[in-house]
C-alpha cells in the first residue's frame, strides 16, 4: 500500500513539472509572436486569450492530479496536533471514577483460539441450562416434584444435583433447595476442599464468576444435600454445632496466645531499655526519723529538720 502511493505520488509530481514547462513554453512563444503593442501601448487581444487559455487547462490539471491524489492516499495529520492514542469506543467501559478504562471482559493475554473456546463453553452452558425437552403425553411418565407431584419441574436442579423439585417448591423452601457457594459450606458446616471438589461425593453447578470473567467459576451446592453429608460426618446438627463450637474456642485461643506473646515481649524489651535500667538503679531512700533528724536505713544518709 505504501509503494503504490509514493509510486503515485511521483507521477503526480512528474505530470505537475510537465504542465508547468509546457505553460512556460507556450507563454514564451506567444511573447515571440505577439510581443509588438497596440496604438494603447497595451497586449494584443490575441495575446491575452491565449494566456487565459494556458492558464485554465494547467489549471484544470492540477485539479485533476489533486483529485486523483485524494482519492487513492487517506488525508494527511496535521502535525501540530501532536501524539494521540486510537481507542476502540466498543470496547470502553465507565469505572465510575471519572475516567474509560478498556475492558477485555477478563481474558488477559489469551489467544483468539482460548477465547472462541471459551466463548463456545459459554454458550453451551447457557443452552444446556435454558433446554427444557417437552412434556410426555403418559403424565405418569414425566419427573414429578417430590413435594407436591407437579410436573413443572426444574431442569437445572434435576441435571445438576438429581433433584426432583417444581419452581414453585424451590422458592417457597430455601432452606433446603437453595444454593450455597464454596466459601459457605466451608465456613457454615466445616467441609473441606477435597470433598467439595469430589463431584460422586457432592455434585455442584458451575457458573461464571459475576465478578470477574477471568477468575475461575463459581462452584454451588444444593444446602439439602451440603446438610446432609454435613450431618452424616459430624453425627447430627449437634455435633456439627459441637466441631463448630471447639474450633471456635481453639481460634480463640490461638488469638489469646498471640496477643500475650507479643506483651511479653514488649514487656521484655520495655525492661532492657536504657532508661528502664536507669531508672531501676536509681536508690530510693527509706527514712527514719531520730532527734530532729533523717537518717536514711539503707545508706546513712542524715538530714537535719528543724522544727519551729
Amino acid at each position: 500500500m505504501d509503494a503504490e502511493r509514493n509510486k503515485q505520488i511521483q507521477l503526480n509530481r512528474l505530470k505537475a513539472k510537465q504542465a508547468l514547462k509546457e505553460r512556460d513554453k507556450s507563454t514564451s512563444k506567444s511573447r515571440d509572436l505577439n510581443g509588438s503593442l497596440n496604438s494603447n501601448n497595451k497586449r494584443n487581444l490575441k495575446q491575452v486569450e491565449d494566456h487565459d487559455d494556458n492558464a485554465g487547462a494547467s489549471k484544470s490539471r492540477r485539479n485533476a492530479a489533486n483529485d486523483t491524489n485524494d482519492t487513492n492516499a487517506p488525508l494527511r495529520r496535521d502535525p501540530r496536533l501532536g501524539q494521540y492514542y486510537e481507542y476502540d469506543l466498543s470496547k470502553m467501559r465507565n469505572s465510575k471514577g471519572g475516567f474509560l478504562v478498556e475492558d477485555d471482559h477478563g481474558l488477559g493475554d489469551k489467544t483468539e483460539n482460548e477465547i472462541r473456546k471459551e466463548k463456545q463453553r459459554e454458550l453451551e452452558r447457557t443452552l444446556a441450562a435454558s433446554y427444557e425437552p417437552g412434556l410426555n403425553i403418559d403424565l405418569n411418565a414425566n419427573p414429578k416434584c417430590k413435594l407436591c407431584d407437579s410436573i413443572e419441574i426444574d431442569r437445572q436442579i434435576l441435571s445438576s444435583f438429581g433433584v426432583k423439585v417444581c419452581h414453585k417448591c424451590k422458592q417457597a423452601n430455601p432452606h433446603k433447595f437453595s444454593l450455597l457457594t464454596k466459601t459457605e459450606c466451608k465456613e457454615d458446616y466445616l467441609l473441606t476442599d477435597s470433598e467439595l471438589r469430589d463431584a460422586d461425593i457432592m455434585p455442584h453447578l458451575l457458573k461464571r464468576n459475576p465478578h470477574r470473567a477471568s477468575w475461575n467459576n463459581m462452584m454451588l451446592f444444593l444446602r439439602e444435600q451440603v446438610e446432609e453429608f454435613a450431618y452424616k460426618k459430624w453425627n447430627g446438627p449437634e455435633g456439627l454445632d459441637k466441631e463448630w463450637e471447639r474450633r471456635e474456642q481453639l481460634k480463640h485461643n490461638k488469638k489469646g496466645k498471640k496477643f500475650q506473646d507479643s506483651l511479653n515481649d514488649l514487656r521484655r524489651r520495655t525492661k532492657n531499655n536504657v532508661w528502664q535500667q536507669r531508672q531501676d538503679a536509681q536508690h530510693v531512700h527509706e527514712w527514719t526519723t531520730e532527734d530532729d533528724k533523717q537518717i536514711c536505713s539503707i545508706c546513712s544518709l542524715t538530714v537535719d529538720i528543724e522544727s519551729f
